[in-house]
């Protein structure tokens, strides 16, 4: 398609945001706004470096956060017959969407009342129980009602040492229990796990959203090994995928890559991704993690092939105040918490779908020269009340009961 510069540079002036059009890696027009905001841009001028990671794609509208001059802007990337348009959008900021706080409420509803209908049915079913295993179940009742009260009066202090008795008062029952089940018992077992790690979740993503919002510096940064970091994560995802009815995907084959970063904030990272790729495959779908190593960055890549998204759900990732599309079993802030987290590392996130096709979303983040440094590549923590993995607590949405008898099992 043929269309004369002057006409190109009309079209462009009809959008109200700055907006480029680019092709074969330069500037081929920009409309007034983009020319305010980046006066050196002009047309033959090649693409700002800003923008660069989004021009690398195999195609598919794609957006992700970039900084210009200390400023954040959404960047969505579409391909059209004139070329590669890109139209920025100024970002709000990190204040979570309209309705976050009474999502949060509802989610947390939800997990304290399946908690508490559970242990209600243990003390249904459970007739031979000894009077040790009869006070720890009651005293998990009386902790889960506790907590519920708690969490209806919008306490964060005291929610937060409920749910530390909770915690407690789950393993301390666990323990006298187990050798000692029906069948029947061993599934509310089961359930009991998956509600507390759900429950877990969604109170630790809204920790993180809180500590990304109002935190300057909220990263504890070690050097670090990555390949070793990402094989270690993906051995322990591959084997939930199995239990999820899904295949895992990972191709991590090169040298050590070497990073100043904070393990748990990129450990949380990926997660997120991974959840996210795992919620969206079919039943015994196919999704993946691969990392690269280009121009001195890392460069992850998770995909999967669910349905993907359409463009307009895609257009508004990152926006504040829109509750992100399909958000599922979740708070819908993993994705803006991980782009956040890649910005933290100096890299960029990159989200990229075709309706239909699934979904890629692309981290670069900056490698360090540290190869004669000491490096600590930390193992998996657990959390400070107990022995729940951050990896069975991020994926928890996507396992289902069966999971977690297993693992109650292999304890």
């Amino acid at each position: 398609m043929q269309i004369d510069s002057t006409s190109l540079t009309s079209l462009l002036n009809a959008f109200p945001l700055p907006t480029l059009m680019l092709r074969d890696g330069l500037v081929i027009c920009s409309n007034t706004s983009a020319l305010r905001l980046l006066p050196e841009v002009t047309a033959g001028s090649p693409c700002p470096p800003a923008f660069l990671y989004l021009l690398g794609s195999e195609g598919g509208d794609r957006i992700s956060v970039s900084s210009l001059g200390g400023q954040d802007y959404i960047v969505s990337a579409s391909e059209t017959a004139l070329g590669i348009m890109l139209v920025l959008r100024p970002s709000g900021g990190n204040v979570p969407y309209d309705g976050y706080a009474n999502l949060l409420s509802e989610q947390v509803r939800r997990q304290l009342s399946t908690l508490l209908a559970t242990t209600q049915s243990m003390t249904r079913v459970s007739r031979d129980t000894s009077s040790e295993q009869g006070e720890k179940l009651q005293t998990l009742m009386e902790v889960t009602e506790a907590l519920t009260h708690a969490s209806q009066n919008n306490n964060p202090t005291e929610q937060s040492g409920k749910l530390m008795a909770l915690l407690g008062a789950t393993e301390a029952f666990t323990q006298v229990s187990q050798d000692n089940t029906s069948e029947q018992d061993r599934k509310l077992f089961a359930l009991l796990s998956q509600s507390t790690h759900r429950l877990l979740r969604v109170l630790g993503s809204d920790d993180l959203t809180r500590r990304l919002s109002v935190s300057e510096n909220p990263c504890k940064t070690t050097p670090m090994d990555l390949t070793f970091f990402c094989r270690e994560l993906c051995d322990q995802v591959e084997t939930l995928s199995k239990e999820a009815g899904l295949s895992f995907h990972p191709e991590i084959n090169c040298p050590p890559l070497f990073l100043i970063g904070d393990p748990e904030l990129l450990r949380q990272m990926l997660l997120s991704l991974i959840s996210n790729a795992m919620k969206a495959s079919p039943p015994n779908g196919r999704f993946g993690l691969r990392l690269l190593n280009q121009k001195s960055k890392a460069i992850f890549t998770v995909w999967d092939e669910g349905s993907g998204m359409s463009s307009e759900a895609l257009s508004t990732l990152f926006q504040v105040g829109v509750l992100p599309p399909h958000p599922l079993r979740g708070l819908g802030v993993g994705l803006s918490n991980a782009q956040r987290i890649a910005a933290l590392h100096g890299g960029v996130l990159m989200v990229e779908s075709r309706e239909g096709s699934g979904v890629r979303v692309t981290v670069s983040l900056p490698l360090s020269p540290i190869s004669s440094l000491p490096l600590r590549t930390p193992k998996t923590s657990l959390s400070p009340a107990s022995d729940y993995s951050p990896i069975w607590v991020e994926l928890s949405d996507t396992l289902p009961w069966q999971a977690f008898l297993s693992q109650i099992m292999d304890e």
